[in-house]
């Protein structure tokens, strides 16, 4: 399986920061992974106008932040949807283990902010394993990790669960009409 590169989540995080965004990069990913669960392909701007402040003017640094989310997009649709591709997850895979599960967190609560905002409705009747990401979702928004082996060991395998239990939702909620499409 090969993986589509992301830029680096330091890259990003720097980039938001110049911009003024409050949003940590792994979150900002996961509104993408939600958003594109939800709704198939959002446009690249359906997902900025989710976290990015409205600016009349943008300056360089706003349009910098720009051209390194649309690599991220780029990069997300190309893999989401295609068992061909590992889909890569923006961590700080450099940092030690309180800041990537910090991180892994972000991304959480980012994917459920993204799949509420593309109107998936979790009280509403979905089916069982939908259901059961949502939570484990949930619950992952409030991991914190300490150092240690065992950390590390547990932070691949949530990383792993979460890019896998993403593209299950990719599948399992993907809206109608592209489902119609791609039977023509």
């Amino acid at each position: 399986m090969t993986m589509a590169k992301l830029p680096q989540h330091q890259t990003i995080e720097s980039l938001l920061a110049s911009a003024e965004c409050d949003h940590p990069a792994s979150e900002v990913h996961g509104i993408l992974l939600g958003l594109m669960a939800a709704k198939g392909h959002p446009g690249f701007m359906e997902w900025i106008n989710e976290f990015m402040p409205m600016v009349e003017t943008p300056d360089s640094a706003y349009q910098e932040a720009l051209k390194g989310l649309a690599h991220i997009h780029v990069a997300t649709a190309k893999t989401i949807g295609d068992d061909e591709f590992e889909l890569p997850l923006l961590l700080p895979h450099e940092a030690d283990i309180e800041q990537r599960t910090a991180a892994l967190a972000d991304l959480s609560r980012g994917v459920l902010f993204g799949l509420a905002a593309g109107g998936v409705d979790a009280s509403v009747d979905l089916i069982e394993d939908t259901q059961e990401i949502i939570e484990d979702l949930t619950q992952l928004c409030h991991i914190e990790a300490t150092e240690g082996e065992d950390n590390e060991d547990a932070f691949e395998e949530l990383s792993d669960y979460l890019a896998v239990s993403i593209r299950l939702l990719h599948a399992e909620l993907k809206p109608k009409h592209i489902v119609a499409e791609t039977k023509h």
